[in-house]
């Protein structure tokens, strides 16, 4: 499967943007059950015309100075999911998540949910199996998944 992530340069977590990439990567494969192509470093205003099963963005912006370039990947994931209906956009922390959501409402003054939207957050596993028609992970295998980077 074709994923797409974005991550914040500096990492997250104490882990570096490679080590956040290599663990979505594996959480995504424990969720999904299926081998993840992971395309990265991919802003959401380059999406344009590629082609993806999932958009995974991460990038909390917690430096100074970061509030301007949040607001415009948050104003790009909303029309990035308006351009591609059949892609899941993935908001891969709740920090990133509720930052989105405010954007969304605040600046846009629109409603953040969307059909093939998911903050993640560490725990929606549900939502993204659902999304890709995977069975559920049994409740056991499920918790031991390693969420690191969220």
């Amino acid at each position: 499967m074709k994923v797409i992530a974005f991550v914040d340069p500096w990492g997250a977590m104490g882990k570096d943007a490679d080590e956040e990439y290599e663990q979505i990567k594996l959480d995504l494969q424990k969720i999904l059950q299926c081998e993840i192509e992971l395309e990265k470093d991919i802003p959401p205003h380059a999406l344009d015309n590629r082609s993806f099963a999932a958009y995974v963005f991460d990038y909390g912006g917690m430096l100074p100075g970061c509030g301007d370039l949040i607001n415009s990947f948050y104003r790009c994931i909303h029309d990035a999911v308006i351009d591609h209906p059949n892609s899941l956009f993935i908001i891969w922390s709740s920090y990133t998540g509720r930052e989105y959501k405010n954007y969304i409402k605040y600046e846009l003054e629109k409603e953040a949910d969307a059909p093939n939207l998911v903050i993640f957050a560490g725990g929606n596993w549900e939502d993204l199996q659902q999304w890709f028609g995977v069975d559920p992970l049994p409740p056991k295998e499920a918790q031991q998944a390693d969420t690191g980077g969220i």
